[in-house]
């Protein structure tokens, strides 16, 4: 007989018997019913609350990657609400132009008897030499209609920098209370003026906070890069990406009229300056921990992250625990290492 015939002739099986129908569906009703008490169990206030947790430290922690100044996060544990400080930049000039272009519309003017005195060797393409090659001016950007200009919070300031001589003279002013300048030594100092409360509420100017590094560090004729950065924790210079001084400090920066000036027409910055960056500390808006959830008593009221997105080794010498209370009482808590690294939400 032929394989046709045999298959016509067959009768094959085909379906599923009563037995094997039932069995299947008991299986699928036993999954379902799993699955559904997995997506019971997940409660959408406890997500809520540990996303809120998890993204504002890695927001934090991110920024403090990319922009290589500290960050940090900030917990209250009275209103229960949770924020972090990050880092925005707002003005850059790399002079390559004698229209001393800056970011956006932050485009600079040269007050001298010369044109913008450019040399070709700069930090980065050219630069902008301050001590005018004999006449001396001055580089001004007005700020007046540049509300991004606040650094109330903080600031970081980052600049290629190269010494002809060394004499004491202003390198940078930012409103009439951020100064950074050179000694005759070959330091370099950096001052703001504190902001603190009068009697009546106002804000007003208050003592001066001030850091200088070891003489020589400009060396002469030689590039260094520098980066002076206040995050409310403390006044801190890098030479070469390395810290060289650093004071602690709490205050807000006492902000003055707005404008950035380099150099002095009276005592002329003796000079070039390159690849210069401002970027301001920003606290961006509380967010309260949703669902009634509540911070621990212990829990610590400021998280810092170092440049480069790791813990601050002066401020956290162990990893930090952060740890809340949800409305029904059950305890949760993130945990970060001392490299940045924000793991996953536990239940203790």
């Amino acid at each position: 007989m032929s394989r046709l015939g045999r298959s016509a002739g067959a009768s094959p099986r085909s379906g599923f018997s009563l037995i094997e129908l039932l069995l299947v569906m008991a299986l699928i009703g036993i999954l379902l019913g799993t699955g559904m008490g997995l997506i019971m169990g997940l409660q959408p206030g406890d997500r809520a609350v540990q996303g809120q947790v998890e993204e504002t430290l890695r927001l934090a922690q991110r920024t403090s990657m990319a922009y290589g100044t500290p960050t940090q996060v900030l917990l209250d544990p009275q209103n229960h609400t949770i924020a972090a400080q990050v880092v925005r930049t707002v003005g850059t000039w790399h002079f390559e132009s004698p229209q001393l272009a800056g970011g956006g519309s932050l485009d600079g003017i040269w007050l001298g008897p010369t044109d913008p005195p450019l040399v070709a060797a700069g930090w980065l393409g050219s630069a902008l030499d301050l001590s005018g090659g004999g006449a001396p001016g001055q580089f001004q950007v007005a700020l007046e209609e540049e509300p991004a200009f606040d650094w109330s919070e903080g600031f970081h300031l980052r600049f290629g920098v190269r010494m002809h001589t060394w004499r004491a003279a202003p390198l940078l002013q930012l409103g009439d209370g951020l100064v950074v300048a050179a000694s005759a030594r070959g330091a370099l100092g950096a001052e703001f003026r504190a902001q603190v409360t009068g009697d009546q509420g106002q804000a007003r100017r208050g003592s001066r906070v001030r850091v200088e590094t070891d003489a020589g560090l400009l060396r002469l004729g030689e590039w260094v890069q520098v980066e002076v950065i206040y995050d409310r924790q403390a006044l801190s210079v890098f030479v070469d990406g390395i810290e060289r001084v650093r004071r602690p400090e709490l205050a807000p920066v006492w902000m003055g009229e707005p404008y950035l000036r380099l150099s002095s027409k009276e005592l002329p910055f003796p000079g070039d300056i390159d690849n210069l960056v401002i970027a301001v500390m920003e606290v961006l808006p509380p967010q309260e921990l949703p669902n009634g959830a509540q911070w621990q008593a212990d829990v610590p009221t400021a998280i810092g992250f170092a440049p480069g997105g790791s813990l601050d080794p002066l401020r956290h010498s162990a990893p930090v625990t952060v740890s809340w209370t949800l409305q029904d009482g059950t305890l949760q808590s993130l945990r970060v290492g001392l490299q940045g690294t924000v793991l996953e939400g536990v239940r203790p």
